[in-house]
């Protein structure tokens, strides 16, 4: 069954998964390094073995308070109103020691910005879209409470990390019976802006690029095309796909997505 996540999230792969989905080859363990929100592990069948790593410790934290304490951090979001107070109060203090109050703050500013990132640089907002049919702003936070549970039920069994996705690409990628799906944050130079909280250079890039050309491990990888991208993936199968990018509140541009297949020979 296919799940979706119970966040939005920026560069979120939600309504590529499916697509996305048909072109996983076979494996034993999936390894996602730039979890995010996790559309395509949510959307697809379980593995023998599955891995998600985030460097981003708010990220982390909430995966794992929504895999081992989802009850608690259902009931706390249930019972945490959609209010301007609420969401700069979690902006400010993002953290906390409690690892479900983190992961409550953490949603709230999730659930509530327009950024739809842990960092923040957005603001407060008022509605789900501003479409006269749109549904108000609480309900659709009970929708998302509505999936804490079939998302951790989901996630029971898989490993979770918090770490250097570069390390973790070579420590996994020795095998060639895993599979690494990559969805790193987009090369600069085909965005405007950075709302990552842990971004990626152009050199980041290209590191990236000369690890996952080189390993035994099966590969797919998300992004937008550039020449950067075209050179070192000239022989790997490309698939386009029509998609938007955009915040909350904010017009919607056209983009094109593209998916890089490793060829099983390389």
């Amino acid at each position: 069954m296919r799940l979706k996540p119970p966040f939005p999230y920026l560069g979120s792969k939600s309504r590529l998964a499916p697509k996305i989905i048909d072109l996983l080859p076979d494996h034993t363990h999936y390894v996602e390094p730039y979890a995010g929100s996790l559309s395509v592990l949510l959307a697809k069948p379980r593995s023998v073995a599955e891995t998600i790593n985030d460097r981003d410790g708010s990220i982390a934290n909430l995966w794992r308070v929504i895999r081992d304490h989802p009850a608690e951090l259902e009931q706390a979001m249930r019972l945490t109103p959609h209010s301007h107070e609420e969401y700069y109060a979690a902006v400010a203090e993002p953290k906390s020691d409690d690892p479900v109050e983190w992961a409550r703050r953490t949603l709230t500013k999730l659930w509530q910005g327009t950024t739809r990132t842990t960092q923040h640089g957005g603001m407060w907002a008022k509605y789900v879209t501003y479409q006269p049919r749109s549904i108000s702003f609480p309900e659709q936070m009970a929708r998302m409470a509505d999936r804490i549970q079939p998302v951790a039920d989901r996630l029971s069994g898989v490993s979770i990390d918090q770490r250097d996705a570069l390390k973790m690409i070579q420590k996994y990628g020795r095998a060639k019976s895993t599979l690494l799906y990559l969805d790193p944050p987009y090369l600069p130079r085909t965005r405007s802006g950075s709302s990552y909280p842990y971004d990626m250079t152009e050199e980041d890039h290209e590191n990236l690029l000369d690890v996952i050309t080189g390993i035994p491990a099966k590969v797919i990888l998300s992004g937008y095309r550039s020449s950067l991208y075209d050179a070192a993936l000239e022989d790997w199968e490309r698939h386009e796909y029509p998609a938007f990018a955009g915040g909350r509140g904010t017009p919607m541009a056209k983009r094109t997505e593209t998916v890089w297949v490793k060829p099983c020979h390389s």
